[in-house]
């Protein structure tokens, strides 16, 4: 009963933690999809002999620093004592938190899950794992990602902690590329025109479409022209008369 509740509470708390995270998640402008295949080397806390281990894991990103993980592991190892072999097989829900924004990310990561080993001889068995650690990202190109980790696995049913070294490739679903810089229009000079050729713009024409055989003054309007005109004028008539001729 004991173990029972042991297991309650630490899987009541993780679910508690990456609910928080989740909650209080702001989606990231690069929001994506990881897809992770490593492999690495198990040092047993109890009876097995070390081992190599190899694992496939899912996951997405809640944030810029969070990102859920689900984890399938699977590894062979031999007991110490009778060389029997041990098939063991583990599945996990992890959180991972990022510090930093650049190519190298580090991270720390918990979680907890389930472990099955079955020996090639008696029965299989079951217990839970509760693990942290910390680790590693590097993006390698706009889709593939290089991360390491250590992690600490400890078992509340048998009581033992083992070492886990991981190393693998990511590969990112859904990144969105660095967006092209938007150029600013270049302003074009606004050039005012002059549309019946008067000699006057058009903002400051009050006859538009002035023939162009008339003079026109400052509002671009006909001028009138006065010209005086002076003669002389003969006037013939006899001696002592009055009638012009």
């Amino acid at each position: 009963m004991a173990k029972i509740s042991i297991k309650t509470i630490a899987l009541s708390t993780l679910i508690a933690t990456t609910s928080t995270a989740v909650s209080t998640a702001v989606h990231a402008a690069d929001e994506y999809a990881e897809l992770n295949l490593g492999i690495g080397r198990i040092l047993f806390g109890d009876e097995l002999d070390d081992a190599n281990h190899y694992h496939i894991g899912l996951g997405h990103t809640l944030n810029d620093r969070w990102t859920l993980e689900l984890v399938g592991s699977r590894y062979d190892a031999d007991m110490q004592d009778t060389g029997i072999e041990v098939k063991g097989t583990q599945y996990r829900l992890d959180a991972l938190y990022h510090f930093g924004d650049e190519s190298w990310r580090p991270y720390v990561a918990f979680g907890a899950g389930d472990q099955r080993r079955s020996p090639a001889i008696g029965e299989a068995s079951h217990d839970t794992l509760l693990n942290a650690g910390v680790g590693l990202k590097a993006r390698l190109a706009r889709n593939w990602e290089w991360r390491t980790d250590v992690r600490a696995f400890n078992s509340l049913d048998e009581e033992h902690t083992d070492i886990v070294f991981s190393t693998g490739i990511s590969f990112l679903f859904g990144v969105k590329s660095d967006s092209a810089p938007v150029r600013e229009p270049t302003p074009v000079a606004y050039q005012e025109t002059d549309s019946d050729g008067d000699g006057v713009l058009d903002s400051a024409d009050k006859c538009p479409d002035t023939p162009r055989r008339y003079k026109v003054d400052s509002d671009g309007c006909p001028m009138k022209l006065t010209e005086t005109v002076s003669m002389n004028v003969a006037v013939v008539f006899d001696l002592e008369s009055a009638e012009i001729k």
